[in-house]
């Protein structure tokens, strides 16, 4: 029996003299390059300091801190918030102005999306937890977005390579002919944290870049370990001889390097589709819940972390339709 939770609002900020911390949620997408952006943020902390940033990622958010947060009943999330808003306490009086939180398992989870055969299908209940979490912040949800004829085959091969099974033809055919975009997976995350401002990055901005957008300072002199890339899904010969020494005919997998493409071309072309519908969307102004950063931007100025939409409002019974094992699901947290 489904039950609904009633999430209370967390503890506002104190009232003090000093300008409200900024937070930016970076919560994903999988396979879009977000552990290469962790490492960039690790590797530049002392420069960060110096603007004012700080950082939060999956080594510290998964290491106790949202222990909780996704967990079915509110004893959990109580326990989280309370601990994330000591934690919020101590980075401010530690002189952070901006602090960036970047782990892409608050979204969802690649195996929760290869179950569902669509992108992130409960994010709003996840996101509506995150956002009780930091509420009395100025917050701005970030998301990468890589489109879905490379995240797909990119999702597979990740799942194949840490011991699922290749998807057969029904499930490659339901991933393609899914009606559930990126444009859906940001109007339920924009619907979840009402107040918040909501921004989608193309995946394969450099992390200068996404840092820049992110912030709305200019973050692009931070360069290094910029271009690392990290957590590549593994290509044809590593997935056949992962299948050969799991007793797996590794025929499933075509023989050659490079990427595996698991879809035939007609349901490559409906990935591709996919993508068009949801970047005319973007590109048409997203409905005024989000903006769009692609190559030809700039960083735009944070604008206060004020949303560009008002009076959103959580859909009814929208919490409670939490996933079940949450940011404690770490089967497969790739981002590549």
């Amino acid at each position: 029996m489904r039950r609904t939770i009633h999430i209370r609002p967390a503890r506002r900020a104190r009232q003090t003299g000093t300008p409200a911390m900024q937070i930016t949620i970076h919560a994903g997408a999988h396979r879009s390059a977000s552990t290469s952006f962790q490492q960039y943020m690790r590797q530049n902390t002392r420069g960060l300091g110096r603007r004012g940033i700080g950082f939060w990622g999956p080594l510290r958010t998964r290491a106790g801190l949202f222990d909780g947060l996704m967990a079915p009943g509110d004893a959990g999330v109580d326990g989280a918030c309370r601990r994330i808003a000591a934690a919020l306490e101590r980075a401010r009086d530690a002189g952070v102005g901006h602090l960036v939180v970047s782990d892409e398992n608050l979204l969802g989870s690649p195996a929760g999306n290869l179950r569902a055969r669509a992108l992130y299908p409960e994010c709003a209940a996840r996101m509506a937890r995150v956002a009780r979490a930091f509420a009395g912040h100025p917050v701005r949800i970030a998301l990468s977005l890589r489109r879905q004829d490379g995240y797909w085959p990119s999702a597979m091969a990740y799942a194949v390579g840490r011991g699922l099974l290749p998807p057969g033809t029904r499930d490659l055919d339901a991933v393609a002919g899914s009606h559930r975009r990126w444009q859906d997976v940001i109007r339920d995350v924009a619907a979840a944290t009402p107040g918040a401002a909501v921004i989608a990055m193309d995946h394969d901005l450099a992390p200068p870049e996404k840092l820049s957008h992110m912030t709305g300072q200019d973050c692009t002199p931070l360069r290094d370990h910029a271009d690392h890339h990290l957590n590549a899904a593994p290509d044809r010969a590593e997935l056949r001889r992962v299948l050969a020494g799991r007793d797996i005919d590794p025929e499933t997998i075509p023989a050659g390097d490079g990427p595996w493409q698991p879809f035939d071309p007609d349901q490559s072309a409906m990935l591709r589709e996919a993508w068009q519908d949801d970047l005319f969307w973007l590109s048409a102004g997203a409905d005024g819940i989000a903006r769009y950063h692609t190559h030809d931007d700039r960083a735009a100025p944070a604008r206060g972390f004020q949303p560009d939409s008002a009076g959103r409002h959580l859909p009814p019974g929208l919490l409670g339709r939490g996933h079940p094992h949450g940011i404690e699901e770490r089967r497969l947290v790739g981002s590549r």
